[in-house]
C-alpha cells in the first residue's frame, strides 16, 4: 500500500510512479488528513510505504500525527520515501523514532530531490 502526502504534486508524482511500478494500492493521506478519517488501513502481502515531503528535515507534522492516531494492520513493514529539495538531513531520526513507536520494522528510506 502507497500512502502519500504532497503540497505541491511532486510526492504524489513519485508515488503514482512507485505505484505503477509495484503494481499496488495508491492512497492520499491528503484526502484521509481532511476527511478526518484515521480507521483501520489493512495491507496484508505487502509493506506500507510512506512518500510525502521533508519538511525542515523531517516528516511533516500532519503526516507524523495521522500515523501516529491510525492503526496500520497486516503488515508491519514500512519504507519512507521523502521528496526534497537539497537533502533530508537527520530526517531518519524522526522515521526511527516513529517506527519504534508504532512497532513497525523499518525497511528503508529513500531520498528523492525534485526541483
Amino acid at each position: 500500500m502507497i500512502l502519500y502526502f504532497s503540497g505541491t504534486d511532486n510526492s504524489r508524482y513519485v508515488a503514482r510512479k512507485i505505484a505503477q511500478e509495484l503494481n499496488d494500492e495508491l492512497i492520499s493521506l491528503n484526502q484521509l488528513i481532511k476527511e478526518g478519517k484515521t480507521d483501520e488501513l489493512i495491507s496484508t502481502d505487502k509493506p506500507f510505504v510512506f512518500v510525502c515531503p521533508t519538511y525542515a528535515w523531517r516528516l511533516p507534522i500532519v503526516v507524523t500525527d495521522f500515523i501516529k492516531n491510525t492503526k496500520f494492520l497486516g503488515s508491519n513493514k514500512v519504507y519512507f520515501v521523502m521528496t526534497c529539495g537539497r537533502d533530508t538531513a537527520k530526517a531518519i531520526n524522526y522515521i526511527q523514532r516513529l517506527c519504534k513507536y508504532k512497532e513497525w520494522q523499518l525497511k528503508g528510506m529513500a531520498e528523492i530531490k525534485v526541483p
